[in-house]
């Protein structure tokens, strides 16, 4: 009731229009933000950049709220108009890093956080993402390198960080030395088993990181990270009705919990079980308007029940947020052939082949980058 309240006060001030000025409006902008009432922060915000479109504080702000909202593309756009204005703001420039970060983008992550860690090399938390980062774009030295400076640490995530790190450059006894050390000191520590098994998982040993996982719940009935990791390590598998319970419970424990409640409804969707899908993935578009992933797998679930309307609307804007999504551009242009769209349907098809030349060419590369970098290791 009290955020309810403070909510209110800001959207009487921005109300008033011009007799308030930008920095009331600015201050109503941030209340709302501060009290999770994202989508009147958004409009806040961009209200107040019309006015001032160089304040680099509300571009960032205006980007925290979008990532917020799992918006990452629009959130990064922001970011880099903060930076264009002042390329020395840093918490625009960690929050670039970290919203590439949840995209996944590994290569253009780690370049940022390079960046970051130019400005304040002690930031530990900025080297550990970039070891992270690393690891996941298959920089495995690099990956040993940045864990090594933050050496010497009794935080297990690090430690374990390092571990595998250093397996998959072949250094095995270390590797091994070092795990056996974090489970011997912390053997019922749900958080170490957890960490393990995100390691694991990391290396695509999905037994393995069920296990670990298994063991985190036995530990921490109530951990819903544990249920979430644990589903995807079923799906990995491929054992699809185990991965379905696993998120059930985990949604019956946390309903707030994003990533659970948006798995659950497009696994669900992807099993043809679409009446099932629909009422999870409406309430993970609830709590994230205007996701991308959840407006994918909504759109791909009205495209297969022949609610072509909702499906053009709901994958236009998936489109538009995540350009380089295949998915998105190939079932918007069935979409657009289901409606009989010819022209805009063969636009779209053809974007979707353009797409799939441009990712088999960036893996091509990444192959060879990967060679090069074995080689200089060697």
């Amino acid at each position: 009731m009290k955020h309810a309240g403070l909510a209110r006060i800001a959207l009487l001030i921005l109300g008033a229009g011009a007799l308030v000025c930008a920095e009331s409006s600015f201050e109503a902008a941030r209340l709302l933000q501060a009290h999770g009432q994202y989508a009147e922060a958004e409009h806040a915000y961009r209200a107040f950049l019309k006015e001032q479109p160089q304040s680099v504080q509300a571009r960032t702000n205006l980007g925290v709220v979008l990532a917020h909202e799992g918006r990452f593309a629009e959130a990064i756009a922001e970011y880099r108009k903060a930076l264009s204005i002042d390329e020395t703001a840093g918490p625009a420039k960690v929050n670039l890093a970290l919203a590439y970060y949840r995209l996944s983008d590994w290569r253009n992550a780690a370049m940022v956080f390079r960046e970051v860690l130019q400005a304040s090399p002690g930031d530990r938390r900025s080297l550990q993402l970039l070891a992270i980062s690393y690891f996941q774009d298959r920089r495995y030295q690099d990956a040993v390198n940045a864990y090594r400076q933050l050496m010497p640490s009794d935080d297990p995530s690090i430690l374990i960080g390092l571990s595998s790190a250093l397996r998959e450059v072949g250094q095995r006894s270390e590797s091994e030395e070092l795990l056996s050390g974090v489970i011997q000191k912390h053997p019922d520590s749900p958080e170490v088993h957890y960490l393990l098994g995100l390691a694991q998982f990391a290396r695509q040993e999905y037994e393995a990181a069920t296990v670990s996982f298994q063991k985190v719940i036995h530990l921490a009935p109530s951990r819903v990270d544990g249920y979430f990791y644990l589903g995807a390590s079923y799906l990995k598998e491929r054992r699809m009705e185990s991965a379905v319970e696993a998120w059930q419970q985990a949604v019956h424990l946390d309903p707030e919990y994003f990533p659970s409640m948006f798995a659950l409804g497009a696994l669900l969707g992807e099993l043809g079980r679409y009446d099932e899908a629909k009422p999870y993935l409406q309430a993970a578009l609830t709590q994230r308007p205007s996701d991308p992933a959840a407006e994918l797998e909504m759109g791909r679930v009205c495209l297969q029940q022949g609610k072509l309307a909702d499906a053009l609307k709901l994958l236009r804007s998936a489109a538009q947020q995540n350009p380089k999504s295949q998915q998105a551009s190939f079932l918007l242009a069935r979409t657009y052939q289901k409606l009989g769209k010819r022209s805009e349907a063969l636009a779209e098809f053809s974007r979707t082949r353009l797409l799939l030349a441009e990712d088999a060419a960036e893996m091509m590369l990444a192959e060879a980058t990967q060679v090069d970098h074995e080689t200089v290791d060697k």
